[in-house]
């Protein structure tokens, strides 16, 4: 079944305002649509990507040959979009304590900290000593990233010592071509696969900086790819075909609550293992429309602040402002149906459980939540989907598709970062005073 978004109705939206924000950009839409079949290099490019069947062939290939290794960890170096999309994909679908669950098992190296270095190091070490085997993916877009250089050069140093016959073939590097990492996989010889130039790293999903970490994780990469192609599909369609457009009702639905001060976005994923998912659309929120100048050069500062809540973890925690707080927040409740077997709780006669399967419980107070949203009159949209690769690829290209489409709205570049760039440039001025 294709994932499918439902929005609640609220007070003071007319249906011939969401008209006019759709008509606004369905000249985009067209626009992108033609791209599909060209060559172009452009930052809108990214919805070509689950099309590039050689591009997903040579990637799913290369992680065949690796997997001969028989790997039983990953250890993924990369911060944000070049780390984000994979844990997103992986955690989501194999369920809770997937490192105790599932071979191989990930393991992310994103921010810098001592602790966690050392706590790297006895990992990998732990792994050795078992004879069993470590794989290293660094991925940066840039090849210059601070964070993931330096773990970088820790890992790759560790790796040295502990499988010294090797370990050239446990090391990739994801990177774009002629960059530093890109260098130091030439010098090393290490396996390189390179990120298009012109795609933004939080849209790289569907490049190697996605799909190669997660087919050598055994997730079904063309799985993934056909849902994300079933999205594109759908986003095309303009003329009569507009209202059944999933990325454009969202982004006109949305766009038309934040011109009424609806100005933060609260992903709510019922379901644990879906956190990372909920932190990777925040990264895309965040980076993609949080601008200082629209793209005509105008003093804007403008963005949407972006929320991630776990239900029903959080029915206990975020409640209570969602729903008597300030009117200012747009919630997007997700659910992902469960992929094992049901589960009755067992009876016990001193507690008051109700003698029903777990999902049935758990659906009831989704439903609840719904039905306290829509009695106190907060906009919310829904989205149903299975926990499976296909439904993944789809709801994650829908969401870049939407995002794309809400920066052409609030007229600011989706694809650039300078808030990024700036806190960049600003260490490398204290880290090296002399330059």
């Amino acid at each position: 079944m294709t994932p499918y978004t439902t929005r609640q109705p609220f007070e003071g939206f007319p249906h011939n305002l969401l008209k006019t924000v759709l008509n606004q950009i369905e000249s985009e839409i067209n626009t992108c649509a033609q791209l599909l079949g060209t060559k172009d290099k452009i930052p809108a490019s990214f919805i070509t990507l689950p099309f590039n069947q050689t591009m997903i062939s040579t990637i799913n290939g290369q992680a065949q040959i690796k997997k001969t290794y028989n790997p039983d960890a990953i250890f993924l170096v990369g911060i944000g979009g070049s780390a984000l999309g994979c844990q997103a994909v992986f955690n989501t679908l194999s369920g809770s304590w997937p490192n105790l669950l599932n071979r191989p098992a990930l393991y992310v190296a994103d921010t810098i900290d001592v602790d966690k270095i050392y706590a790297m190091f006895n990992i990998i070490e732990e792994y050795q000593n078992a004879h069993k085997t470590v794989m290293v993916v660094i991925v940066s877009k840039s090849g210059t990233t601070l964070e993931t250089c330096v773990n970088a050069a820790f890992i790759i140093d560790k790796v040295k010592s502990l499988y010294p016959e090797n370990y050239r073939d446990l090391i990739s590097i994801v990177s774009c071509a002629q960059t530093p990492l890109h260098k130091q996989a030439e010098t090393e010889n290490f396996l390189f696969l390179e990120i298009p130039q012109e795609i933004s790293g939080r849209f790289s999903l569907l490049t190697a900086a996605g799909l190669f970490p997660l087919s050598l994780l055994g997730i079904d990469i063309t799985a993934l790819c056909t849902g994300a192609r079933r999205a594109i599909e759908n986003f095309i369609r303009t003329g009569a075909a507009l209202p059944e457009n999933q990325a454009a009702q969202n982004c006109a639905y949305w766009y038309l609550l934040f011109q009424k001060g609806y100005i933060n976005h609260n992903l709510f994923v019922f379901d644990e293992t879906g956190e990372y998912l909920g932190k990777w659309y925040r990264q895309l929120i965040a980076e993609s429309l949080g601008k200082k100048y629209d793209i005509h050069g105008n003093l804007v500062e403008t963005g949407i602040l972006p929320i991630v809540s776990i239900g029903t973890t959080d029915l206990h925690a975020m409640i209570p402002v969602l729903l008597h707080g300030p009117r200012n927040t747009l919630t997007h409740f997700l659910w992902i149906e469960p992929k094992e077997a049901d589960l009755t709780a067992p009876t016990w006669e001193s507690m008051e459980i109700p003698s029903l399967p777990i999902n049935s419980i758990k659906k009831a107070l989704f439903k609840s939540t719904e039905a306290s949203f829509a009695a106190e009159k907060r906009p919310f949209l829904t989205t149903n989907l299975s926990k499976n690769a296909h439904d993944l690829g789809y709801f994650m290209q829908n969401a870049m598709c939407h995002i794309m489409l809400m920066g052409n709205l609030l007229q600011v570049n989706p694809f650039d970062q300078p808030a990024v760039e700036l806190y960049k440039s600003e260490a490398k001025k204290l880290l090296n005073p002399g330059i």
